[in-house]
């Protein structure tokens, strides 16, 4: 038995290895929803140039698609009220600066 609690101990400290997409599935998810690439980055708490890195192809300078963007996406793929939800948060979430 302590073996075991030891192995699972051992499990949660190694990191986590996650399915990654890659800039052709992002795209492809965005034209789906209808999201550009601005829209998409306030749903997942980002700049739009940041998104906009995530969909240069992987032998250009492109940056990995972080692992919660992916979930994010096929959230709102599986039921398009689940964008809906994360576009009411958005609104309510992000605290817009003062134009001086």
């Amino acid at each position: 038995m302590l073996t075991i609690n030891l192995e699972r101990e051992q499990r949660a400290n190694m990191p986590n290895r996650y399915k990654r997409i890659g800039p052709e599935e992002l795209s492809a998810g965005l034209d789906c929803l209808g999201l550009t690439a601005g829209k998409f980055a306030r749903l997942v708490g980002t700049q739009r140039k940041r998104v906009l890195q995530w969909l240069e192809p992987s032998d250009a300078k492109g940056e990995d698609i972080p692992h919660n963007v992916n979930a994010l996406l096929h959230l709102m793929l599986s039921d398009p009220e689940n964008m809906n939800r994360l576009l009411v948060l958005a609104d309510e979430y992000i605290e817009e600066e003062d134009a001086e």
